[in-house]
């Protein structure tokens, strides 16, 4: 299996240029760093960065686009889907499957296109998430819609492998700046949750976001570099916990508490995305500030202190929220995106880029999906738990009956116009107070939610310190996969160079 690696293509066009990795003897070394050093040296061409490189990049970053329209549309307009299919309890499970399915193949689909080569595994990907478009935008049930997020993942979980990909066409040393002008790029798929409600103000079809879309093995020595390769592996899984579980509780909360319209729904979904494109920003400049653990140790810590003061959040206050929730999503992007790189940096072998990028998708994926189960089991459960005393308190005022006030909590709690219409003597003052404490309830369960998801946070912080900074003698001028064109001129260049000197002698 070792010789095979030799001749193995990445992405036709796109070669993985091993000429030199496992034939090339490597002195012996007194650690798993330095064994990366030599091989990140002797591993690959220098050719630097051809318009080709930028043409890879480019597709790359298509599918990346794809990949994040699948997981950016459904959690913003989740309780839209939930008013027109349900009401159902598990519609946050149309989420949840999405990290499932992608943690189920993530890892799979990165080491199967370690050998076999990327292009395939990029096709399949984009056909499943053809194949969950079709079956999400039919759908007819909450079932039906959850079946449909396990599609969507699964195809991510192929989809994922491009942030391995994208940094073995580049040179080693500008991996930095390539993965943030990588995440920068994904602006269009960002901006999709406002997008998607302009589309729902103008049609009131929320399908049509999803047909939207549609225009869209584990090798042990992984494992051998444990701070380089597992520490920020089991750093970036805390980090997915909060974004994932941000990413559904979020859009529920400011639509509950703060939106007023449409359009204003769309703006607060699109928060969380405008923190993650600045955060893409500074982790273009990461390898020149350099102290990556340090970045992504204040990066946690940020994001901790900011989750923490989230479980402080009150109605009337919107433009705090915004502030934090912002916060916590940069600071996350500056831990997931430094991560992906010092993952690849972590590999002695760089024709496993795919398998450890895989791997810590897997490990963000699936732990951001234990996330959200509790994190929106834990919302749920105290919402429910307060919404009767909350909303009883507000109207006790107006003297309601009491089988009046039993179909007021449950209009509350389905908080739309339909529900309120059927409550007996209902008032503009009634509706008023009962929304009013439903939102109360609510955000005592979002309360709670920060405050547990602020011990995640603190065992971020603690194992961030144990990440190691980039060694500079990594970022090196050789491309680990040259595409095929590029090979072809610089193997010219090379005959050229040694006819001149035979002609010479």
């Amino acid at each position: 299996m070792e010789n095979d690696k030799n001749t193995t293509e990445h992405i036709d066009p796109i070669e993985s240029a091993n000429t030199s990795d496992h034939n090339v003897p490597l002195r012996h070394v007194n650690s798993a760093n330095e064994e990366i050093v030599q091989h990140l040296k002797t591993t690959g061409e220098e050719i630097g960065m051809t318009w080709r490189t930028f043409m890879a990049a480019a597709s790359m970053a298509m599918c990346y686009n794809a990949y994040l329209f699948t997981l950016l549309i459904p959690p913003s307009i989740l309780t839209f889907i939930n008013a027109d299919l349900g009401p159902d309890p598990r519609y946050t499970w149309i989420t949840i499957s999405w990290n499932l399915g992608g943690a189920m193949f993530v890892t799979v689909g990165g080491r199967l296109s370690d050998i076999f080569g990327r292009r395939y595994f990029f096709i399949a990907g984009a056909c499943l998430l053809i194949v969950g478009s079709i079956v999400s935008a039919t759908g007819q049930s909450i079932n039906q819609m959850i079946a449909g997020g396990a599609i969507f993942g699964a195809g991510s979980g192929f989809l994922e492998m491009s942030f391995g990909a994208v940094q073995e066409i580049v040179p080693s040393k500008y991996r930095h700046v390539t993965i943030g002008i990588f995440d920068a790029s994904s602006i269009i798929a960002q901006l999709m949750p406002l997008i998607s409600w302009v589309i729902i103000k103008e049609t009131k079809n929320w399908r049509i976001c999803y047909y939207i879309m549609i225009a869209a093995t584990i090798p042990p020595r992984l494992f051998r570099a444990k701070r380089h390769f597992t520490t920020p592996m089991v750093v970036m899984a805390i980090g997915g916990m909060q974004y994932y579980s941000n990413a559904t509780l979020w859009p529920r909360l400011s639509q509950l508490l703060y939106a007023g319209d449409e359009i204003s729904k769309g703006l607060f979904a699109s928060v969380l995305p405008l923190g993650t494109i600045i955060g893409g920003i500074i982790v273009a400049f990461s390898k020149y500030i350099g102290h990556q653990r340090w970045q992504v140790m204040f990066a946690v810590a940020l994001q901790t202190a900011c989750v923490g003061a989230m479980s402080t959040a009150t109605i009337s206050n919107s433009a705090k929220s915004i502030v934090l929730t912002c916060i916590i999503s940069l600071t996350t992007s500056v831990n997931l995106l430094n991560g992906m790189v010092l993952v690849g940096f972590g590999i002695v072998y760089q024709e496993d880029i795919g398998t450890a990028a895989g791997l810590a998708g897997t490990s963000r994926l699936l732990a951001g999906a234990i996330a959200t189960a509790i994190f929106s089991n834990v919302t749920n459960n105290k919402y429910n738990a307060s919404l009767s005393g909350a909303v009883l308190a507000n109207v006790r005022s107006f003297n309601l009956p009491n089988e009046t006030l039993a179909r007021l909590v449950a209009a509350a709690k389905a908080n739309t116009a339909a529900a309120y219409q059927g409550v007996p003597g209902i008032t503009p003052g009634v509706r008023a107070a009962a929304t009013l404490g439903n939102k109360q309830a609510y955000l005592e369960g979002a309360h709670l939610s920060y405050r547990v998801a602020l011990a995640f946070g603190l065992l971020g912080v603690i194992c961030a310190f144990f990440i190691p900074s980039i060694d500079e003698r990594k970022y090196t001028g050789r491309t680990v996969a040259v595409q095929s064109k590029d090979r072809k001129a610089l193997e010219e260049k090379a005959g050229g160079w040694c006819e001149w000197w035979m002609d010479a002698g």
